[in-house]
């Protein structure tokens, strides 16, 4: 039979197609081309066979033209079919043989120590209360992994000496959950230096590429020393089986944005297939380590924290150490506020009251030298450090200083540091009506955030409503919505807590006043001076949610 143009399927210019595709990618590497070569031989091979196919049942060819594609998809279905088999062979070996292995494992006379992250996952899912992670960075050798409360949890992400000590908290996703639960946000994952002290049990993870017939695998066993030195086996690991419809791939190696000429063509396979059988679709092969181990599986619903005893110990030991030297860092800026300490922070003991209290008098004395000194400006810094942690004091200690706190504002000039200091401004009228000539002063110098008039303002109550109700109307039409997060709430919570009416609130035009209701609802004069602080008293009515006590915001 003679070829002619004419006796050859149209289709075959699909695949002429492809050539283009693959000068551009190797020419360029760009997300275009990555792109164009991930989804054009994909479509144009499909299309062709299917093409070809079509021409031949039609008649425009020869009939013959019907073993292309009839080859083409048969081979390829024989070879997926051949891997699907292949991998139901090896899951039901591996099955078998993890069913067979019981490890002598106790979690009252054992700890249990993973090189890999197995540990962290069977903390969170089994009813193992605590793993290890061997880490030659801190002297105890090891890192420890269990669940804690959300009231733990937020305690350690607002120390910073706990981060600097190594105890995070971290979040983890519910096992097998895809609606919006599947963060876990009761408990998180909390891991900080601590050496085992039980006889250890340790868990070592080795992986392996191999091909079991044409079927690539990766395959992993995961071994369990015990203390006495005896070893158990477990298989796993995941395939990758053709998928169903014949995706064909090309790639080729990466140099700067070319193409290095080592390329390859393939079919796209599926990816991570779980060997061993299993409900989840993921971490199945520490699910057959965690049976191995006789521990239990829990479900999101009945997951509990472990025991804070330790942790809460711990926590308190790092807190006093950082409170103590941020202490006597305080008192060498205090006999001389000019100088310089690279790096000081207060993070620690502005969240301690008790400690501060002790200090009080001296902080209030380095204030006044820092805001009164002849060199002014090179103490700005460590003033506002001082007006910062005066601010923190509780209520009594603070409204004790009031008539010094004034004075310091009334002889500060309109370029003073201290007009910028929105902790201590905010604070201001805690001392009463006093304050309101400093507050309106501090409005028209503009060097602080709005937000601290406010809070000023708010903490007077009834007696500032005369001024603070005009200036919370003008605050108010000049906020927009969804621009300042805290500041609608801060006029709206002053507002109510002067005995001020919404009405002036709703004639500034903002149309958010409905929802600010129902998420400050009770809001009156006889509510504390703290629910002025907008951003504080929410983390605090957090802590009261997620564990039942305020843990700051208390002044």
């Amino acid at each position: 039979m003679r070829i002619t143009p004419s006796s050859l399927p149209i289709s075959l210019i699909l695949f002429v197609a492809i050539i283009p595709i693959l000068i551009v990618y190797f020419l360029e590497i760009s997300f275009a081309a990555f792109l164009l070569i991930i989804v054009g031989p994909a479509l144009l091979v499909n299309a062709g066979m299917v093409g070809i196919g079509a021409e031949a049942l039609f008649g425009r060819v020869s009939r013959w033209w019907l073993l292309v594609p009839l080859v083409f998809y048969g081979c390829y279905g024989a070879v997926a079919v051949h891997d699907r088999i292949t991998l139901s062979s090896l899951t039901a070996a591996y099955d078998a043989e993890n069913a067979r292995i019981t490890i002598p494992f106790d979690p009252a006379v054992h700890s249990l120590a993973a090189d890999d992250h197995s540990g962290e996952w069977l903390t969170q899912n089994t009813d193992l209360p605590v793993a290890y992670a061997a880490n030659p960075n801190f002297p105890e050798g090891y890192l420890s992994y269990r669940v804690a409360d959300k009231a733990v949890c937020d305690r350690v992400r607002s120390v910073r000496a706990l981060r600097a000590a190594a105890i995070n908290s971290l979040g983890f996703h519910n096992e097998g959950v895809t609606t919006a639960q599947r963060f876990e946000t009761r408990f998180c994952q909390l891991s900080m230096p601590e050496r085992p002290t039980l006889s250890l049990a340790r868990v070592s993870l080795a992986t392996e590429n191999t091909r079991v017939g044409w079927l690539p695998v990766r395959r992993s066993t995961t071994t369990v020393t015990m203390p006495d030195g005896k070893q158990f086996h477990l298989l796993g690991g995941d395939a990758f089986p053709l998928r169903w419809l014949p995706i064909p791939m090309f790639g080729c190696g990466v140099i700067s944005t070319r193409a290095d000429g080592k390329c390859s063509a393939s079919f796209l396979r599926e990816r991570y297939w779980p060997i061993v059988s299993g409900e989840m679709e993921y971490n199945r092969d520490k699910v057959v380590l965690a049976r191995a181990l006789g521990l239990n599986l829990v479900t999101a619903e009945d997951r509990k924290g472990g025991d804070p005893t330790l942790v809460v110990e711990k926590i308190a030991s790092v807190e006093q150490a950082a409170v103590k030297q941020e202490l006597a860092v305080l008192d060498i800026l205090a006999a001389n506020p000019a100088k310089k300490i690279q790096g000081f922070e207060i993070d620690d003991v502005i969240h301690r009251p008790d400690a501060l209290a002790s200090r009080a008098e001296v902080i209030m004395a380095a204030l006044e030298r820092s805001a009164t000194i002849s060199d002014r400006d090179s103490a700005a810094e460590n003033g506002a450090i001082f007006a910062r942690l005066l601010a923190s004091l509780p209520r009594d200690h603070f409204n004790e200083f009031g008539p010094r706190i004034l004075a310091l504002y009334h002889h500060a000039d309109d370029k003073h540091w201290l007009w910028s200091v929105a902790a201590l401004l905010g604070r201001l009228g805690d001392l009463g009506p006093d304050a309101l000539p400093y507050l309106r002063r501090a409005q028209a110098l503009a060097l602080s955030p709005d937000s601290a008039v406010i809070e000023g303002l708010c903490r007077i109550g009834p007696p500032a409503r005369a001024v603070a109700e005009p200036m919370l109307v003008d605050f108010w039409s000049k906020v927009r919505d969804g621009r300042e997060r805290d500041l609608p709430a801060a006029i709206y919570v002053a507002m109510r807590r002067i005995g001020g009416s919404d009405r002036l609130l709703v004639e500034g035009g903002l149309s958010q006043l409905s929802l600010l209701q129902s998420k400050w609802p009770g809001i009156s004069p006889r509510s504390p001076s703290r629910v002025c602080n907008i951003p504080a008293e929410r983390r605090a009515r957090d802590e009261e949610k997620s564990g039942g006590k305020r843990l700051s915001n208390l002044y």
